[in-house]
C-alpha cells in the first residue's frame, strides 16, 4: 500500500472504506465548478456506487491515490494514474478539489515524494498528462515541474457543456528530465 508523507499531507491509495473521503469525491462529482476543468459532467452519485469506482482501482496499473491532510485526514485532491508496464508509461491526471487548498503549494509538496515512487518503485520511464486548452495554471504547474510539450492536439475533447470541440496540451516528463527538474522543485520550497 503506497504511503507517502510530506510536512503537511499524507498520499496514499484510496479505499473503498475510506467513508469520509467518499463522501467528499461524491460533493466533487456533483460540483459543476470543480468538474469544469476535467470536462467532466457533474453528477449525483450514491455513496455505494463511488465506493465501487473506488474499489476498481487494482494498486498495480491503476491507481486512485488520495491527496489527504496529516492533521485531519480531509481528503484535498488526488491522483489517478494508469500505468503501462510494458511501455513503462503512466497516465496522470490531478486534481486539487478543495478549492481553499489551490495554489498552496499542494502539488509542489506532494509531486517530489509521488514521482520518485513512480519513477522508482513504479518502475515508470515517462509520464503524461492531458491538459485542456486554456487551462492556464496547470499548464504552467506542469512546465514548472519539468514537463515539456509534446503536442497540441486539435478539437480532441467535446465540451461537456457546450458541445463544442476542445484543444488539448499533451505533456509528458521522462525519467531521467525528472532526476534534473527534483532539484528545481526542491529549490522552490
Amino acid at each position: 500500500m503506497l504511503q507517502i508523507e510530506t510536512a503537511r499531507f499524507v498520499q496514499r491509495h484510496l479505499k473503498p472504506s475510506d467513508t469520509k473521503a467518499i463522501e467528499t469525491l461524491r460533493s466533487w462529482l456533483a460540483d459543476p465548478i470543480r468538474m469544469a476543468p476535467l470536462n467532466l459532467p457533474a453528477r449525483e452519485l450514491d455513496h455505494d456506487v463511488v465506493a465501487r469506482y473506488v474499489a476498481g482501482f487494482d494498486g498495480r496499473d491503476r491507481h486512485l491515490v488520495g491527496i489527504l491532510g496529516k492533521d485531519d485526514s480531509m481528503l484535498l485532491g488526488y491522483r489517478l494514474l494508469e500505468i503501462n508496464r510494458l511501455h513503462a508509461r503512466a497516465t496522470l491526471h490531478v486534481l486539487i478539489g478543495d478549492p481553499v487548498m489551490r495554489r498552496t503549494g499542494v502539488l509542489a509538496e506532494t509531486m517530489i515524494g509521488f514521482y520518485d515512487w513512480l519513477f522508482g518503485e513504479a518502475g515508470v520511464n515517462k509520464i503524461v498528462g492531458d491538459i485542456v486548452a486554456g487551462n492556464e495554471p496547470a499548464l504552467d504547474r506542469a512546465l514548472k515541474s519539468g514537463f515539456v510539450v509534446e503536442a497540441h492536439l486539435k478539437q480532441e475533447l467535446r465540451d461537456q457543456n457546450t458541445g463544442r470541440f476542445l484543444d488539448v496540451v499533451r505533456v509528458a516528463l521522462l525519467k531521467d528530465d525528472w532526476m534534473n527538474s527534483r532539484q528545481n522543485t526542491l529549490a522552490g520550497y
